[in-house]
Formats: structure tokens, C-alpha cells, sequence
């Protein structure tokens, strides 16, 4: 189940009930994000995982990729290119 909550009252947003299904992907990081999307100014991130038709997200002590780093992760960026050459966007 992948759903979103309001961080105010706790009340169910929306919720998407039917699994993702098979999944052969490697873990995203992402910076924490206001309601429209916009990186936001503070050390906290997410960490997604998909794993047994389902998606799981972590808060992290992380504000994202380290984008002064050459090759920060699997596949190189946040676009899983695997190109060295696109740059790596930083949420800060």
C-alpha cells in the first residue's frame, strides 16, 4: 500500500491499494520536500525501498546525494543514468 498522510492530524490523504508488483530496483534518496515538491532546507531525507511488491520509505539523517561526490551511488545519480557525465542534483 502506498498512501500519504497529513502530518497535522495524522488523516489519510490518498492511498494507492494495489502492489506494485515485481520490482528489480535499486534504493532512491531523496531530500525531505514541502507540499509542493520544493526541496526543503534541512538535514532529513528519504530513503525508498521497493521490495516484495511493496514500497517502503525511511526517514534519514541525510538531505540527499552528495553531488561534489564523482560516482555517489548505484547507477550514478538520482536518474539511474549510469552516465558520469550528468550532473548530480544536490537539495541543497
Amino acid at each position: 500500500m502506498v498512501g500519504e498522510w497529513s502530518t497535522s492530524n495524522f488523516s489519510n490523504r490518498w492511498t494507492l491499494t494495489s502492489g506494485i508488483g515485481p520490482t528489480s530496483i535499486s534504493p532512491a534518496l531523496d531530500c525531505a520536500r514541502d507540499a509542493a515538491g520544493a526541496a526543503r532546507a534541512e538535514n532529513l531525507g528519504a530513503l525508498y525501498v521497493a521490495e516484495g511488491g511493496k514500497l517502503y520509505a525511511f526517514v534519514v539523517d541525510s538531505p540527499g546525494l552528495d553531488s561534489s561526490a564523482p560516482w555517489p551511488k548505484y547507477q550514478h545519480d538520482s536518474r539511474n543514468t549510469g552516465n558520469p557525465d550528468t550532473p548530480i542534483s544536490s537539495c541543497r
